[in-house]
Parts: C-alpha cells; structure tokens; sequence
C-alpha cells in the first residue's frame, strides 16, 4: 500500500500543510484523553491543516521512512505496529479520534520506528512535518504533545506488562472494548492478521478465545465481523489494563 493511495490527497495535504502558519481564521484543537492534561483540553492554535481519508491497509508510515506529516485522527483506528525480521509482529498501541500519528517528531526524532497501518476506514487532519515544527516553537503547543507523548509511553509501557502477564483471552476483551470506543460502534471488523497483533499471539489462538467469548454471550464473531452484544460482562472479562488507562481515543 501507498503511503497516501491517491495522488489527489497528497497533493493537496502538501499544499495545505506547506503554507501552514498562525493565523486567527483556521483553528483546530487537539483532544488528549488523560485527566492528566484535561486543563490543556481547550488549548487552541491555529493551523493549517488539509483533511485527509484513508483506507483500510494504508500504512502512512513504515520503520525507517522519515516522518513526512503528523496526523490527526478525527475518525477511524490506526495501529502502530513493531516487527522483527523473521516477520513477528506486535501493534503496541491504537489511536483514534482525539489522538495523534508522530509523536517522534515532538521529542525531536524524525524517522519512524514502527509502520502506523489504517486498520479501519479513517479521516484525519494533516500537517507537513515542516509545518509542524515551527508550530513546536509555540511553549503551550508543546508542552500538551510531550504530556501526550508520556502517555504513550506509559501505554506502551503498560502493553509490555498486559503481553507478559495477562491472558489471551482477557487481552482480546480488553483489544475489543478499545476498538469500539475508537470506533463508537457495536459493530466492526476485525481480520485474524490485525488480532494476531493485538494479542501478540498466533492466529489458532485467537481463533479459540475468541469462540471462548462468542460462546458466553459476551460477542457474535463470525469471519472477521464482531459485534459486542455485552459491554458490561465483557469488560469484566478484560485485563486491568482496560480499566487503568484511558487510550488514546475520545
């Protein structure tokens, strides 16, 4: 997959972002769920931003591209997966609306060590990676991405533990329930390839949690399509990890 399928919104995600600069008529605000910065909720700046839709399977970033734009989701779940050479994968984090696709650039590091992958038809705000630098120069701006930015790590951090110590099958309750509040839907698809990552587990894995709570009533799973019929017994099911931090979607 190209990094951005068509020619189209590239072009005009170049043209947008290239001429972004402070200016009182173009406005956006930037969502970061953690009580931790809720204060810094309402922090408006002003940018030139292009909107941007994506597909299922688009990768806007792989390990070792420099990190041409920032994204940020208005819609939609995007993975950020880490790999290994003999083809093991695992997506340490998801984002979704009210976060943001980058983050290295707001600690000063412009190539990308994961490959951020569209799991989900999505929509974001775009803005060149250029852009985006000069707006850093604004201390408030800056100061919310890096108490962002903790909280990825702390995500990232907590997902390391989640992996070790916690079941397949709590993870998938947990993996679940963090789709659907991205998405806001009851309803979605899920593939075995993107699961597998979730859980860092093997697809015949995922196969039998998944029956093992299809078969308590807590979803329907048939081919791919999930819908969670039992949000309060499935969130019982999941691991701590659920319930102590807040991801990274509104």
């Amino acid at each position: 997959m190209s990094i951005l399928r068509s020619s189209v919104v590239r072009e005009s995600v170049r043209q947008a972002s290239d001429r972004a600069t402070i200016t009182p008529e173009m406005r956006t605000e930037l969502l970061v769920p953690n009580p931790t910065v809720d204060k810094l909720r309402h922090v408006r700046e002003a940018l030139h931003l292009a909107r941007a839709r994506f597909s299922k399977g688009d990768v806007l970033y792989r390990p070792g591209d420099r990190i041409h734009s920032i994204y940020f989701p208005t819609s939609g779940i995007i993975s950020l997966v880490y790999g290994t050479k003999d083809g093991t994968a695992i997506a340490v984090d998801t984002v979704g609306k009210g976060g943001m696709i980058g983050v290295p650039l707001v600690l000063g590091v412009g190539i990308s060590a994961y490959r951020a992958v569209v799991e989900a038809p999505s929509e974001a705000l775009v803005i060149s990676a250029a852009a985006f630098k000069l707006v850093l120069k604004q201390p408030e701006l800056k100061e919310l991405l890096l108490r962002y930015a903790h909280q990825l790590l702390v995500q990232v951090s907590q997902a390391a533990v989640c992996y070790h110590y916690h079941t397949v099958e709590q993870r998938l309750c947990t993996h679940l329930l963090t789709v659907k509040d991205c998405l806001g839907g009851d309803k979605f698809q899920l593939t075995h390839e993107l699961l597998s990552y979730l859980l860092a587990a093997g697809r015949p894995t995922v196969t039998q949690a998944a029956r093992a709570i299809h078969d308590q009533g807590l979803i329907r799973y048939r081919w791919g399509s999930i819908e969670i019929l039992d949000r309060r017994r499935l969130e019982a099911g999941a691991c701590e990890c659920y319930r102590r931090e807040s991801r990274l979607c509104v």
